[in-house]
């Protein structure tokens, strides 16, 4: 088995290629020998190789030719900036605590930049298996008002564009009762009863006539979540579910 030469401009190569000189150590060991080296510290590669498969599983993440990544990335940058500053604090990794700080601070810098759009955010909302349930999960409770509050805005924008309101006309929109599109979705395409919605989303500003918008989306956001068909990623089920409202 040939052994890899590192590149700079290729993601995990580092990574890819400690791992297959671990495979050929013994080899490798030999060719150290004769060249009159000492011996590798394989104890130590095998830290570092660790330590880099953090990364690597977090830029698979977003390695996709099939569908859209963006939802998994605050979850990927958040997991990796956790494995490596945690791993700083170890005496284990000692040796490589500087640079396990710096690139912490690095990915620090860069999920710092996810709070310039709401794309991000908003593309995990709009994941139909996932929907809130990460920042459930993960995000302090008070957070979640602000994630919530931020892609309603988006939504809001969308409802007036497609509906061809203004703020002004909206309360007479509202009047005319009509049936709210992604409600409507929701029913046909994941066929769930009224009974397994959730009340986590105080579901009583439903039908506030000032924001006609909002019983649309709370109604996505309170429907269990649904899983599209295999092989059909998050756009494509969108395309299906516009299709058929």
């Amino acid at each position: 088995m040939q052994l890899l030469i590192d590149m700079k401009v290729r993601w995990s190569l580092t990574y890819i290629m400690l791992n297959r000189t671990e495979m050929n150590k013994e080899h490798v060991d030999t060719f150290v020998y004769e060249m009159g080296r000492q011996e590798l510290e394989w104890a130590r590669v095998g830290q570092f190789a660790d330590l880099l498969s953090y990364a690597d599983v977090a830029q698979q993440a977003f390695s996709s030719e099939q569908g859209s990544t963006l939802h998994l990335a605050i979850p990927a940058l958040e997991t990796l900036y956790k494995a490596w500053s945690s791993r700083a604090e170890r005496s284990k990794y000692v040796r490589f605590a500087p640079a396990l700080k710096a690139a912490a601070a690095k990915v620090d810098e860069y999920y710092e930049k996810t709070t310039h759009s709401a794309a991000y955010i908003l593309a995990m909302l709009l994941n139909p298996t996932g929907k809130m349930a990460y920042f459930k999960k993960h995000w302090p409770e008070d957070l979640h008002n602000d994630v919530l509050s931020a892609v309603e805005e988006v939504f809001k924008a969308r409802y007036f564009e497609i509906n061809q309101v203004t703020s002004e006309s909206s309360q007479q929109a509202t009047k005319k009762s009509r049936a709210g599109g992604l409600k409507k979705l929701i029913h046909e395409v994941l066929s769930d009863s009224e009974d397994d919605l959730s009340t986590d989303l105080a579901p009583t500003s439903i039908g506030d006539p000032a924001r006609p918008w909002r019983a649309e989306f709370l109604a996505y956001l309170e429907t269990v979540e649904a899983t599209p068909p295999a092989g059909m990623s998050t756009i494509q089920w969108w395309g299906v579910c516009i299709s058929v409202t």
